[in-house]
């Protein structure tokens, strides 16, 4: 927690999700990142779209809605987004890391959630060097950069259906042609 609230001009977050405290306020992690953006450091969050992290109520793509609206409310320097798995070529984004500044590394087991800190064994790093920073800075930006946000909104289940309702019309505008010309 000291590395986000530490940090003086970027936080870069990748988590394979994020859930607030049962309450429905924000986790400690998620709270101090959003702490650093009203102090003025960037912060940029990317999350799993894995269907198993999306499908439900209170998952990843409301937090990234949530964020992302706290963000336009206060003008705040954070964006959050969900990965674009498929522009990556990976089945789903595991990864629990921070990086602050570009110039330090939190690499963990931690989830951000009520449980894993406290009921769970867990073991980080934080590793403070510019050139290990910078090539998981590196990795960050091509997985954020693929992920922009049009693309991050069709999930691969959002892609299917549109692709069956468009053949389901196809078929239905043929079959209302072929009536017509029997009449």
């Amino acid at each position: 927690s000291d590395l986000i609230a530490d940090s003086l001009t970027t936080l870069d977050i990748e988590q394979a999700y994020i859930t607030n405290q049962s309450n429905g306020s924000l986790n400690p992690y998620m709270q101090a990142a959003v702490d650093a953006s009203r102090r003025g450091v960037r912060v940029r969050v990317l999350l799993d779209s894995s269907f198993f992290n999306v499908e439900e109520d209170c998952d990843n793509d409301e937090m990234v809605r949530v964020l992302n609206q706290l963000a336009k409310d206060e003008q705040l320097p954070l964006e959050a987004r969900c990965a674009d798995l498929r522009s990556n070529n990976l089945e789903k984004i595991h990864t629990k890391g921070v990086i602050a500044d570009r110039k330090s590394v939190l690499v963990s087991s931690i989830n951000w959630n009520t449980n894993s800190p406290q009921f769970n064994r867990e073991a980080g790093v934080i590793i403070i060097h510019p050139e290990v920073a910078g090539y998981f800075s590196s990795v960050f930006e091509d997985d954020w950069k693929s992920s922009d946000v049009m693309t991050a909104s069709v999930t691969p289940d959002v892609m299917k259906i549109s692709i069956a309702t468009a053949i389901v019309l196809i078929l239905l505008l043929y079959h209302l042609s072929r009536r017509r010309r029997y009449y």
